[in-house]
C-alpha cells in the first residue's frame, strides 16, 4: 500500500471508510505477493474469512493450480 500521508493512501482509506471496511496493509510492500508469499497470504486470508462470504473454488482446484 501506499505510504501514509500520500493521496494514494488518503483515498484508500477514505473509500474503505465509505464502504465500512477496514484497511489491510500487507506484508512486502507492491509486490508482496512474490518477495514475502507466506507472510502475504496469511494476512490476505484472515480479513477474507471476517467477510462471512464463502470462495467459488472449492479446495482441490486451489491445490490443482498450485502444481501447475
Amino acid at each position: 500500500m501506499s505510504r501514509v500521508g500520500t493521496p494514494a493512501y488518503e483515498a484508500t482509506v477514505e473509500l474503505a471508510e465509505k464502504l465500512g471496511r477496514d484497511v489491510v496493509e500487507l506484508p512486502g510492500g507492491h509486490l508482496g505477493f512474490v518477495s514475502h508469499p507466506a507472510a502475504f497470504a496469511r494476512e490476505l486470508v484472515q480479513p477474507l474469512a471476517r467477510t462471512g462470504r464463502r470462495s467459488k473454488w472449492r479446495r482441490s482446484r486451489y491445490d490443482d493450480l498450485r502444481t501447475m
